[in-house]
């Protein structure tokens, strides 16, 4: 995993070192749902002692970007480019505007091999998957994804 930070928000990257597509969307969704359970006493603790909300929205998204270090040798940092970094921002932006903790992408779901049937999926304004067709994400808490995930092949 690969992190870089942009504003109030953080990227991670999966899949430099997973042998597919669907162990590096796994490892995403754990890394998900491990960031929810660490941040809930945190966001507790700010909301009751300093009265803010630290709103916390994860997007998980797959698909290919391009990726690699930028800059001269003293500011040097990861960035990563592609329709799947676009879209995986959109996704965040979704789970934010609809209150929710956790959104994924109908393309992360079937890659791990999430059985989707049961999700209310929506279409995401601005996101498009192959060949145009409208990108489909899905809310859900992050507790419930080790439920959810299915153990790997």
């Amino acid at each position: 995993m690969q992190c870089r930070h942009a504003g109030d928000s953080w990227m991670a990257l999966f899949g430099h070192k997973a042998s597919s597509l669907g162990e590096a969307c796994r490892q995403a969704l754990v890394a998900a749902q491990q960031i929810d359970e660490r941040s809930a006493v945190l966001t507790e603790r700010l909301a009751r002692e300093l009265d803010f909300d630290a709103d916390l929205s994860i997007g998980v998204h797959a698909g290919p970007v391009v990726a690699g270090v930028i800059g001269d040798l003293e500011t040097r940092r990861l960035s990563a480019v592609g329709d799947a970094v676009r879209a995986t921002g959109l996704l965040q932006a979704f789970a934010h505007q609809h209150g929710a903790r956790f959104v994924i992408s109908r393309t992360a779901a079937d890659a791990t091999g999430i059985d989707g049937v049961a999700f209310d999926w929506c279409a995401v304004n601005g996101g498009t998957e192959g060949a145009g067709a409208p990108m489909l994400c899905a809310a859900l808490p992050a507790r419930d994804l080790a439920f959810a995930l299915p153990h790997p092949p």
